[in-house]
């Protein structure tokens, strides 16, 4: 560890988030704060802290795109030589001081420091400004939550750090240029010891303001509690896109005004995930679905149906959705009839659509009511957004239906008629609306004897002659880790034998023999930080050959995994696929999308889908699944070559 003073900084380098830490608990006695630079390269991984007498804070973690990245590099290499190596492709944010224009820098941590005024490109009126805010969330309960107390919540944000037992996912948004101030919708999402008379709201932000106007909420504890503490988690959404939240975990049952327990927490802490894209105004799906766990069961939830079609559906209070067993479980026993052995093709799908029928049974009851109006009242719907930490409802094969016997009313399954995108996240904030695919690499093992797929080979130099491709060979675990400690892409394709080994993992077969599990991810340091820098588009085709029964791989594995690693979007199947039908669809779907420059990857995929439930049609069809905003554009290579031609 070693430190260098210049005239108003103090910068720390340190090689390790061992030493980090020491060095953090060197320096806070002495100050208010301290701002933590992570740079991670090809080969090292370094961490950079620095702090000054004025002291401002600001806010964690940002993406490259949302500033001026000479203006960020001249100023580090400016302050400090130890930064050299670094600090061009670092990800890092300015704000802009009102009063003098000065570039602040942060990232990382919740703190920051300020440096001498520098010149900063004006923001477009196009891109606008990131407005970054750290969510909190008060109670006022001065006789206790103990049984029928009755306490008020208020929500807010402003530019401190997160206070003690409050978990928070900062508030990032892209405000228009000339445009003072943003209105943010705010929900409470409850455990089940309190109720409350109302649990919608809004909060306004403004540019030369600290701290946003408040929301408030009536609460009251139930009359009779269930054992353990509880706790209120505060939801925030900019323009119909889930922004942030905050969570509290509270003591229940005590008579005097408690302080917030961080332990026991019900649910885990959020996953904490590279940095993301500002919440941008405009695009909006037409109907948003935001889900929340409220206890750990897995069949216990609030939900809030968003919509601009119908009247007074913006900002709509949340509802119950409560299954009858854990979601996992209660899916696996929906699709059990579609696994079974021997089936003909029309057999199966007939078990397919049954099964989605099932799902419609079991789906929000808000949900029913919506839906029903939309179509009721011919409103244009055509893309359905789901925001949700429960993982494995397929949202896709869902098919409506209402009534009995002659006036009984059965919809196409909704990944039939509607352009979908689901986001898993535990940390209620939105993915980005844009990837541009300018390179790609491929894995594709090179399976032998029985093994092998037949269509792999040419699925992978399609992928590498259309979309500026590098193959990584052989298949296996050590070069795929090599490639991308080489650098990142924009487009990750993988063409592998798929299967799941336990509920909530999934594995992909090597070429040696071996399996890569979607839990070893997040433990593969190279892979994580190019797709941290690169926010990719992730196509995973879990492939078989010989077997036509097929089996389910489910949702929880490496789509999830690849999302908390940092990518844009993720196609992946619920159902390991046949080889034909995984090269046809993926090719398909990248000529589609080059042929229209407006057509969305979710929208390709409900043009695809339908294939399966055609006369004669395959299962395979209808197994993949889009994770990202069904709005999400996708910009292709303007040249057609193999990378390194």
């Amino acid at each position: 560890m070693r430190r260098i003073r210049s005239e108003q900084v103090t910068w720390y380098e340190t090689d390790s988030f061992d030493s980090l830490a020491e060095l953090l608990r060197e320096i806070r006695p002495e100050l208010k704060g301290a701002y933590v630079i992570e740079y991670t390269g090809a080969a090292t991984s370094r961490h950079y802290v620095f702090s000054g007498s004025d002291f401002k804070r600001l806010h964690g973690r940002a993406a490259a795109e949302d500033f001026a990245a000479e203006h960020v590099r001249d100023l580090l290499l400016e302050r400090s030589p130890a930064l050299r190596t670094g600090a061009n492709t670092h990800p890092l944010v300015p704000a802009f001081e009102p009063e003098t224009g000065a570039v602040w820098v942060a990232t990382g941590s919740r703190g920051g420091t300020r440096s001498s005024p520098v010149a900063a490109a004006a923001p477009s009126e196009e891109a606008g400004d990131s407005l970054r805010r750290t969510p909190h969330l008060d109670v006022s309960a001065e006789d206790g939550l103990v049984a029928g107390a009755k306490f008020r919540v208020e929500v807010f944000c402003d530019l401190d750090e997160a206070r003690a037992g409050e978990q928070s996912e900062d508030i990032n948004v892209l405000v228009p240029a000339g445009q003072e101030h943003v209105t943010l919708q705010a929900w409470l999402a409850l455990s089940s010891h309190f109720e409350a008379v109302s649990a919608a709201g809004e909060i306004t932000i403004s540019r030369n303001k600290e701290e946003s106007t408040r929301a408030r909420f009536d609460l009251a504890v139930k009359g009779e509690p269930p054992p353990g503490p509880g706790w209120i988690c505060a939801i925030f959404s900019y323009d119909g896109r889930a922004c942030g939240q905050v969570t509290r975990t509270l003591a229940v049952g005590v008579s005097t005004a408690p302080e917030p327990a961080a332990e026991p927490e019900p649910l885990d802490a959020p996953t904490q995930r590279p940095p993301g894209i500002a919440a941008r105004p405009g695009a909006r799906p037409d109907l948003t679905i935001e889900i929340k766990a409220t206890d750990r069961s897995e069949q216990n939830f609030d939900c809030r149906l968003i919509t601009a079609l119908l009247p007074g559906r913006l900002a709509p209070e949340p509802t119950k959705w409560e299954l009858s067993s854990r979601a996992p479980k209660l899916v696996s026993s929906y699709m059990e009839g579609f696994t079974e052995r021997k089936l003909s093709d029309s057999e199966r799908i007939s078990k397919l659509r049954g099964a989605g029928m099932d799902l419609w049974k079991a789906a929000p009851p808000e949900l029913h009511e919506v839906f029903w109006e939309l179509i009721e009242k011919g409103k244009p719907l055509e893309s359905i957004f789901v925001v949700s930490d429960e993982w494995s409802f397929p949202w896709e094969l869902v098919v409506p239906h209402r009534g009995r016997s002659d006036a009984a009313e059965q919809r196409q399954p909704l990944g039939i008629e509607f352009a979908v995108g689901r986001w898993v996240t535990d940390d209620m904030i939105s993915p980005p609306q844009k990837v541009d695919l300018v390179d790609s690499y491929v894995f594709a093992p090179d399976y032998k004897d029985k093994k092998k797929l037949p269509k792999a080979a040419a699925e992978a130099d399609y992928v590498c002659r259309n979309l500026n491709g590098e193959p990584i060979t052989p298949g296996n675990f050590d070069p795929l880790e090599e490639k991308f400690a080489a650098g990142g892409v924009s487009l990750a394709h993988f063409v592998c034998h798929g299967g799941t080994s336990t509920e909530r993992s999934q594995v992909l077969g090597l070429e040696d023999g071996g399996r890569l599990e979607s839990h070893q991810i997040g433990a593969m340091d190279a892979l994580k930080t190019a797709l941290a820098d690169k926010q990719p588009f992730v196509f995973l085709n879990a492939c078989q050959v010989g077997s036509p029964q097929p089996a389910l791989v489910g949702v929880g594995g490496f789509a999830t995994a690849f999302i908390d690693a940092g990518a844009t979007c993720v196609i992946a199947p619920l159902w390991s696929v046949g080889d034909t039908v995984a090269h046809d669809l993926a090719t398909g779907l990248y000529d589609a999308l080059r042929d229209d420059p407006k057509l969305t990857p979710a929208a390709a995929l409900k043009e695809l889908r339908v294939r399966a439930y055609a006369e004669g049609g395959s299962h395979s069809w209808a197994a993949y699944c889009f994770y990202g905003d069904p709005l999400t554009a996708v910009a292709m290579p303007k040249t057609n070559k193999r990378r390194g031609d």
